[in-house]
């Protein structure tokens, strides 16, 4: 039903109407976009079978805008209810924002989860406990010079400096004083029963620190101990490390203990170790200094120290064959000569190993230190803590306090301070959130146009982002408080939560938003749009653009999170869950602001209305001073071009007035010009001279509409354009598939870091400069070690093969199996030794039998059962390990627990971390007892290895498929393994990226392929939307590649959410075009000069908000998140705006609706029946009350006669004109010439059956002409003026004839209607 806008007319003065009101237009939407402004228009058409098109997808169209239409009407009945509960909801939600927790640990956030990587580590973490060997406390010692060298002795001296500030540091925590011995990893030496040689053992091990410092002496001043420590029965000095001689010191005890069995096993144990001389032989940096031993090579020498020399092949500990530190660990950025020996290195590194939080709870867990406390893991990780962070603190503030940063640049990093910084930088600083929205804001405001009176729908723009504000802070309050209960992984808050994505939810929440409000300015303009229809109206026009736009996105934000990361699957989840918040916001509560602008805008007018009608005063001279206060609008019937056959009614401007939507009547381009010149076929849409108008003229002086008009659309339609954008485009494609060939993967440490702070410095230098990773060969359980040597042997040697494991000294590492091996070999031969001298028989042992030979007799006893574990008949039977090396099977675990606790130094040094942990058993030769305690067997064990030479993501991910296949081959053969290490847990992720990604991106666009084929039912608009969404994807790939952009998990998720966010470039322009009626370039012009202008205000928006991610702390925001944004917003703009519509206009899908009799608009619409008003039954028998029927307001504006039908009512129409012409010539002397012309034709009560005659004035034309002459006031001298008056009256005569019977028609009301039927037939008769 099209009703008709009433108007008020005084006297003959015309019709007087507000400012607004004068400049409403027809709505030509529903001629020319028909399935736009009402798809049940446009089905009606097919229906009666006056065109042709998609009828499924207008009959769902029809259900989803009627829905959206009530919803609308509900919402501006109910508009106090939605905007209040909305924002008081949203507001009261927003407090949890003070409450919400940031997860800021690394591992956490970007170690890859659910993979095998997640089960490893698992399988780790249940075995031995959080925080297994990432507990290691480096500092890194370069010169600020570029490329100067480290190899000096100054330098060296320095760093000694530093290290030993920080081996000398001791927290209180707990009211207990920790030092960093009590935490560090040492090496172990063996129990005895001699109580004071195990205390002054004690007391003399060291921390483990790989440090460059271990090829000088000056590496002794490290290993402390702290308080020297005296000898018990010796008058030679207390000893330290740097004055300690070890052999020396044996030698000296044996004068005063010659009979100890204990001496003699610490002397075995000493040179299985490798202790001999300790520091006491080494050179010293500085050869001048007083405790530099007389030992040194270069004591008291003036001779240069060869540093470089020393340094070549890496350093020994005090256990030369079991503290071996590589080069690679010690050195970065090495340069050597010709004969391998460095010449020059520009980095240091020394490493404080510590215990993990576990070992730390275990070690001292029976302690007395401890049994005043509760003593658990959490304690333990409490005191570690306790103890990086002042190791952090005590490093710079010596390097600071030392001067030695004005030319070293010394850096210390620790997992604690690590953390600590990353909870610094990712609590919820509003000051930082604030930046995307206010730049947001701000080119908002510089979009907004501000030329027109200012009203509360200038601000809608404003307040529609402040709303979806509100609404992203309370989705993110959602994910972290109720969406723990569906995922404490997944919906938890990160940088990339805080930062990246609410401008990313702002941004597309803005395109939705710009939709809506021009399609609101748009209904404002339009004369058949009631009050409270206005907002319905909108949302049935916008609605299933909303609804496809972001049914895609969250599809596709669904899809990226399958990316095994947790920082980004957390960032893909929140998204597509703030897509939901934001269509809910977007079609509830910002229609809500809507119908209070619009309410606004109509009192305004009613006020305005009332002021000008209080300022009116009537009189009787028609074109008199006085009346020209008021607006005088006369109403104007035309008939369109070129045939005629269409007819409109518009009120003609005033002199004074904008004529937004018609031209000034009689100028050489009106309005009734422009909207006929695409209808006619024999005009050039964009012929010279013309102005370009589709469907709706827009404010005059504004640029971007001009622009749109007269250059990008008629450019976007001539041919040779067309060419050389799609040669544009392919340069792009080609250009794309070969920047994707040159995208490297990589990820850097430093791009998880804060910028500007120690650890980002620290990582820097160490990506740079240090190539050498630990990683560990992992043995589980479900696997008979025993049995299974041989294997384990070949499992080993697999490695040892892999190019980057790094060799010491041309010889494969040892494991723990072949330490194991060694020492029981020792024992036998000293057994072996024993057994040929008679010292030990079958029954027993001589006293003068050694400790070795011993323990080897108690485990050659051994059956390894536990009913039966002694037979000593196996001592001429049986061997420790037989000819092929392989260990006795049965008591296996027996002699583990022998080896693990009687060879301590050696189980340490092989980092095997065995699970469960072996039982005690120390030897006692005095012990007769045989029984041995058995081990638990084994399900965790580890082989370490050094990679060297890591420096390129390429060598660390080939590496990484090398090792994984080695694994994987013995897998096969039934050894249950997997490697663990640095590498593994943050470069995992590039072995299978590309394919994922692919695989990812291809699901996105079959996604959305399936989306728009179900909701619009055309795949053919289907696959050119999905071309043009993966044209973008394959160019913001290549733009990575061509400017150095790495691929990794973080630029992998962009590239799949681009699928998604691309559709707010190109979903709006597909809909123009789709509802459109006419050719591929009509509809191509349409579209895009319809949707022109949201798409742009959905992308500056959106670029302005990604600049402010430049500013952030983290590498991987400021880098690949802006840049890569940025470069996504431009592409996407670009082929939104210039390449889709082209690809629209060569092969774009053909138009919902093709009219059979007019290709570029349907037939006029005919008008509905008045809806029939039921009677109200009453208690009172003769009361009578009649319901007078509705009237129909139905325009005659665009009324033109149509061939009935049964179903169909019947219009006819029936004009009488009268026109009057007044000209008004003024002369130089000021006297006026009035002549007046009317012309009337006559009238005939018969009505043509032809349609064509509906327009054609029938009848003899009266034509009758008077003049008169007047003063006119103010009129300049020497000029002649002549003005021409028309006014119009149009006499119509309508006939209304409705041949069927509605369902509400009973047998009870029969002969009520007939009466009235009757009354409405002498209605009729009568004339209008």
């Amino acid at each position: 039903m099209i009703p008709m806008q009433k108007a008020n007319i005084i006297s003959n003065q015309g019709t007087r109407v507000s400012n607004r009101k004068a400049s409403l237009r027809p709505d030509s939407d529903r001629l020319t976009r028909t399935s736009w402004a009402n798809a049940s228009l446009a089905y009606d058409q097919i229906r009666k079978g006056k065109a042709t098109g998609n009828r499924r997808s207008l009959r769902l169209r029809v259900k989803l805008q009627n829905e959206l239409f009530s919803l609308g009407c509900y919402i501006y009945k109910k508009r106090t209810l939605f905007l209040y509960i909305g924002i008081i909801l949203y507001v009261c939600v927003c407090f949890g924002l003070l409450s919400c927790t940031v997860e800021s640990d690394i591992k956490k956030l970007w170690v890859t989860a659910g993979g095998r990587l997640e089960e490893e580590l698992t399988y780790a973490r249940e075995n031995h406990g959080e925080g297994v060997g990432s507990r290691d406390l480096m500092i890194t010692h370069t010169l600020k010079e570029k490329g100067a060298s480290v190899l000096h002795s100054d330098t060296l001296l320095a760093h000694q400096q530093v290290l030993k500030a920080a081996v000398d540091v001791s927290v209180e925590v707990f009211d207990i004083s920790w030092s960093l011995k009590d935490v560090c990893n040492s090496l172990s030496f063996p129990l005895s029963e001699e109580h004071y040689l195990d205390m002054t053992l004690e007391n003399l091990s060291p921390c483990v620190i790989i440090t460059p410092l271990d090829c000088f002496w000056e590496g002794s001043k490290l290993l402390g101990p702290e308080y020297p420590v005296k000898i018990p029965g010796l008058s030679m000095n207390a000893v330290q490390w740097s004055n300690l001689n070890p052999l020396s010191l044996i030698e000296s005890v044996k004068k005063y203990y010659a009979t100890s069995n204990t001496l003699q096993a610490m002397e075995a144990f000493m040179k299985r170790a490798g202790i001999t001389t300790a520091y006491q032989e080494k050179p010293c940096l500085n050869p001048n200094d007083d405790q530099c031993p007389e030992t040194a090579p270069n004591k008291k020498s003036s001779k240069p120290l060869n540093i470089g020399a020393e340094l070549t092949g890496g350093c020994f500990g005090f256990a030369s064959k079991y503290m071996q530190w590589p080069e690679g660990a010690l050195l970065g950025g090495v340069t050597k000569n010709k004969t391998g020996h460095i010449v020059r290195a520009e980095a240091l590194q020394s490493i404080i190993e510590l215990m993990s939080e576990e070992e730390t709870y275990k070690f001292w867990k029976d302690h007395i230190k401890v049994h005043n406390l509760d003593w658990n893991v959490d304690k333990a990780k409490k005191v570690l803590e306790a103890i990086q962070r002042k190791i952090t603190e005590v490093v710079l503030r010596e390097a600071e306090a030392s001067n030695l940063e004005l030319r070293n640049a010394i850096n210390v990093f620790s997992h604690t301070s690590l953390d600590d910084r990353m909870k610094d930088f990712s609590t919820t600083n509003f000051r930082r959130l604030g930046i995307g929205p206010i730049a947001m804001l701000g080119c908002i405001c510089l979009l907004l146009n501000f030329s027109g009176p200012f009203t509360f729908s200038c601000l809608l723009p404003i307040v529609g982002l402040i709303l979806l504000a509100l609404s992203v802070a309370a989705c993110s309050v959602f994910c972290t408080t109720f969406g723990y209960y569906i995922s404490a992984s997944i919906f938890v808050f990160n940088a990339i939560s805080i930062q990246v994505v609410p401008i990313i939810a702002l941004s597309l929440g803005m395109s939705h938003i710009f939709l809506i409000i021009n399609e609101y300015k748009e209904c404002l303009k339009l004369e058949f749009i009631p009050e409270d229809h206005l907002t319905g109206e909108v949302l049935r026009r916008t609605g299933v653009n909303i609804l496809l736009t972001t049914i895609c996105q969250i599809c596709a934000f669904c899809i990226a999170g399958t990316i095994p990361m947790p920082a980004l699957r957390t960032a893909a989840f929140q998204l597509a869950l703030l897509m939901a918040f934001n269509f809910f916001t977007i079609i509830l509560i910002f229609p809500a602001l809507v119908s209070y602008a619009a309410k606004s805008q109509f009192k305004c007018e009613e006020t305005s209305s009332k002021k000008q009608k209080m300022l009116y005063r009537p009189t009787s001279k028609p074109y008199s001073n006085s009346s020209a206060l008021v607006p005088v609008r006369q109403a104007v019937t035309h008939a369109l071009p070129p045939d005629g056959s269409h007819v409109v009614t518009v009120l003609a401007p005033t002199s004074n007035q904008r004529d937004d939507a018609w031209p000034h009547i009689g100028t050489p381009t009106t309005s009734y010009d422009n909207l006929s010149s695409l209808n006619s076929p024999n005009k050039d849409p964009v012929s010279k001279g013309d102005t370009i108008s589709i469907t709706k003229e827009c404010q005059n002086g504004s640029l971007l509409i001009w622009v749109l008009r007269h250059f990008l659309i008629p450019a976007l339609q001539r041919t040779p354009v067309k060419v050389m954008v799609m040669i544009l485009c392919s340069v792009s494609i080609f250009l794309g598939v070969w920047g994707i060939y040159r995208v490297k993967d990589g990820l850097d440490l430093t791009d998880f870091v804060p910028k500007g702070t120690n650890e980002y410095e620290f990582l820097s230098q160490r990506t740079k400069y240090f190539g050498l990773f630990n990683m560990y060969a992992v043995t589980k359980g479900n696997f008979k070690y025993p049995t299974n040597q041989r294997l384990l042997y070949d499992y080993h040697e697999a490695f040892t093969r892999i190019e980057k494991i790094k060799h010491e000294n041309g010889e494969p590492p040892e494991f723990w199996l072949t330490m194991f091996r060694d020492w029981l070999l020792g024992l036998q031969k000293a057994f072996d030794e024993q057994w040929n001298k008679g010292c030990i028989t079958q029954e027993g042992w001589c006293p003068n039998a050694t400790d070795d030979a011993i323990m080897a007799y108690k485990l050659l006893v051994q059956t390894g059962r536990i009913d039966n574990p002694v037979d000593k008949s196996l001592v001429k039977t049986m061997r420790l390990v037989d000819g092929n090396g392989i260990i006795n099977t049965k008591p296996f675990y027996n002699y583990l627990s022998a080896w693990v606790s009687n060879d301590p130094l050696a189980y340490s040094a092989s980092r095997a971390y065995f699970a469960p942990e072996p039982r005690q058993w120390i030897h006692d030769p005095q012990d007769v007892d045989l029984k041995m305690p058995k081990s638990q067997p084994l399900v965790y064990a580890q082989m370490p290895f050094f990679l060297d030479e890591m420096s390129t993501t390429e060598e660390i991910t080939a590496t990484i498929r090398e090792i994984r296949a080695v694994c994987e081959k013995f897998e096969a053969r039934g050894l249950p393994n997997f490697p663990s290490g640095l590498i593994f847990t943050y470069w995992e992720q590039f072995v299978n990226l590309r394919t994922d990604l692919f695989i990812s991106i291809f699901y996105v666009c079959i996604v959305i392929l399936a989306v728009l084929s179900l909701l619009l039912l055309n795949p053919w608009a289907a696959i050119v939307e999905v071309a043009v969404l993966f044209l973008i994807v394959v160019e913001l790939f290549g733009f990575m590649g061509i400017v150095g952009i790495r691929l990794n998990a973080v630029t992998s998720v962009i590239l799949i959410c681009a699928v998604g966010m691309g559709v707010s470039f190109t979903i709006q322009l597909l809909m123009g075009f789709l509802t459109s009626i006419g050719c591929r370039e009509h509809r191509m012009a349409m579209a895009l000069e319809y949707m022109f202008r949201p798409v742009l205000h959905t992308g500056l928006p959106f670029l302005a908000g990604v600049i402010a991610l430049s500013f952030s702390e983290f590498d991987f925001i400021s880098w690949y998140f802006f840049t890569v944004l940025c470069a996504f917003i431009i592409i996407g703009m670009f082929n939104g705006m210039i390449v889709f519509p082209i690809l629209l206009s060569v092969i774009g899908p053909p138009g919902e609706v093709i009219p059979y009799d007019n290709p570029d608009r349907i037939s006029t619409p005919t008008p509905e029946p008045s809806p029939i008003r039921l009677r109200v039954k009453h208690a009172r028998p003769f009361s009578r009350r009649i319901y007078p029927r509705v009237p129909s307001e139905i325009s005659l504006s665009t009324i033109t006669e149509e061939s009935t039908s049964r179903h169909s009512p019947e219009i006819v129409v029936q004009p009488e004109l009268v026109v009057e012409t007044t000209t008004v010539t003024n002369t130089t002397t000021g006297a006026a010439t009035v002549n007046t012309t009317t012309n009337s034709p006559e009238n005939t009560d018969s009505q043509s059956e032809d349609s064509s005659k509906c327009n054609t004035p029938c009848g003899e034309n009266i034509t009758t002409t008077s003049s008169s002459t007047s003063n006119i006031a103010n009129q300049p001298s020497g000029t002649t003026t002549v003005t021409t008056r028309v006014k119009a009256t149009a006499k119509v005569k309508v006939e209304v004839h409705s041949p069927y019977s509605s369902n509400l028609d009973t047998s009870r009301h029969k002969r009520r209607r007939d009466s009235s039927s009757s009354r409405s037939s002498s209605a009729r008769s009568s004339p209008t």
